[in-house]
């Protein structure tokens, strides 16, 4: 009998992390659809622009080594 207890108890402790678990794939995708975002917006920027934006990033780097 311990044992079914045992097993009820984590079967429980699962279902309980349910709202947590989708909580987090929540945040990751909105993690992933900035990403996207901001892939489409680099890509939109003219060859010249992003350069620019490339070398600043660059710069920008090099000062906090």
């Amino acid at each position: 009998m311990s044992g079914d207890r045992d097993d009820v108890a984590r079967l429980f402790d699962q279902i309980a992390s349910e709202q947590d678990v989708i909580d987090q794939l929540a945040a990751t995708v909105r993690r992933l659809q900035a990403i996207q975002q901001a892939k489409r917006q680099l890509a939109a920027l003219s060859p010249a622009d992003l350069r620019r934006a490339v070398a600043q990033r660059h710069a920008a780097l090099a000062v906090g080594k």
